[in-house]
């Protein structure tokens, strides 16, 4: 699944009431944008991946990802759910990294409101450069909605 399964080029376009093809590509890297800030921003990851975590010195490491399906290595790493973020740790000397399939792999599957947040992000993004304003400011209403899906704080 990838981020244009989550948010389809043709929802985006009806959302914003486009019906030609001419713009395709540019509201395509619109719906990739959009959908990689908000995984930056709430650590929501919307499309299934491996990634990588490193242990630290005590062979900890502290995961705020989510969701998370299935530990790839080490296999023997011990996952402790804490609130927002899930805690891994391993017994075996040598391991450096922690590796997890994470990510939704269900387009379905994916908060309503995520999906909301990210059309409306598209719209301020596509409207915007329209009209040759700054598009770097996301709306305090979308950061509302992200806030609540928000796995840390700082």
């Amino acid at each position: 699944m990838s981020y244009i399964d989550v948010i389809t080029l043709e929802t985006a376009k009806t959302y914003l009431g486009i019906d030609d093809t001419a713009r395709d590509s540019e509201i395509t890297r619109m719906i990739n944008s959009a959908c990689s800030y908000m995984e930056k921003y709430t650590n929501l990851i919307l499309s299934e991946k491996e990634q990588t975590y490193y242990f630290d010195d005590n062979k900890c490491v502290r995961v705020y990802d989510f969701p998370i399906n299935s530990l790839t290595s080490p296999l023997n790493a011990v996952r402790t759910r804490r609130g927002s973020y899930s805690f891994y740790s391993t017994s075996t000397s040598e391991a450096t990294e922690l590796v997890l399939n994470v990510g939704y792999t269900n387009a379905s599957d994916v908060p309503s409101e995520i999906i909301e947040a990210g059309l409306q992000i598209i719209s301020v993004w596509f409207f915007s450069s329209e009209k040759r304003n700054d598009t770097s400011i996301i709306p305090i209403n979308i950061k509302q909605i992200l806030d609540q899906h928000k796995r840390f704080l700082l």
